[in-house]
């Protein structure tokens, strides 16, 4: 289905299809948090995993990049993914469910998202001809996908967390599942060393530096403010940092 997405209805002017990694700002999120929140040995986060990656011709690649345009899960997933979420708070730290086996592989159903009015207009290529894409909340086009609902979370998440209008459905459970990530993850956890699997949290070795930030506590706590009633007591902001 993705690949049937384009900028353009003539057929002349469709470009190449490729696959990309859809998740890849560990920048902004740290893998090691990641990990712990999804049920993942220190180490194991794979960016290049093909849950993270779907085909899409080379227009709406650079869109999905530019996060001109993301795939939001549906209202029932986002609601199982936090709920989710909540059991790995009330679990021991090698007792946590997999995120991968909760979730496995399949096919999910997202919302194509535009984040504002500037993204070129999308048509969707079929037997008989292409329809053009109305990204228009809360009439959302729907498509299916092979990629993990947790990476199209997070590729979306920045974006989502940016639009003024907080009514939006997924704006919360996105909003609410980033806090968790943000304080959830236990100091013994993250001095564990990391596996030898090559994956993403191994490179970024300035990944406890980022929970030192006392910047980086001031915006958790933030967050933490604004969405605290969602947290069990013992994570609201008044008690302290670790």
């Amino acid at each position: 289905m993705a690949e049937a997405l384009s900028t353009s209805p003539h057929v002349e002017n469709l470009q190449p299809v490729e696959t990309i990694c859809l998740f890849t700002d560990t920048l902004r999120h740290s893998p090691t948090n990641l990990e712990y929140s999804w049920g993942l040995e220190k180490g194991k986060l794979d960016l290049s995993s093909k849950l993270n990656q779907v085909s899409v011709r080379a227009d709406v690649a650079q869109l999905l990049k530019n996060r001109n345009i993301m795939f939001i899960p549906t209202s029932e997933m986002l609601d199982k993914m936090v709920e989710y979420t909540d059991s790995i708070i009330y679990s021991e730290i090698d007792e946590r469910p997999r995120c991968f086996e909760v979730f496995p592989p399949g096919k999910y159903e997202y919302r194509l998202f535009s984040a504002n009015d500037q993204v070129p207009a999308l048509f969707v290529r079929h037997s008989t001809g292409c329809d053009r894409l109305e990204c228009v909340y809360p009439n959302l086009p729907v498509l299916t996908l092979d990629v993990h609902p947790f990476f199209a979370m997070m590729q979306s998440a920045q974006e989502v967390l940016k639009v003024e209008n907080r009514g939006l459905s997924f704006h919360k459970p996105i909003s609410n599942m980033l806090t968790m990530y943000s304080v959830i993850t236990p100091v013994e956890f993250r001095q564990r060393p990391s596996s030898d699997s090559g994956s993403a949290s191994s490179v970024y070795s300035g990944d406890t530096e980022y929970y030192d930030s006392e910047e980086e506590d001031l915006k958790i706590y933030s967050w933490l403010e604004s969405t605290k009633e969602c947290l069990p007591p013992d994570l609201h902001p008044e008690i302290g940092w670790i």
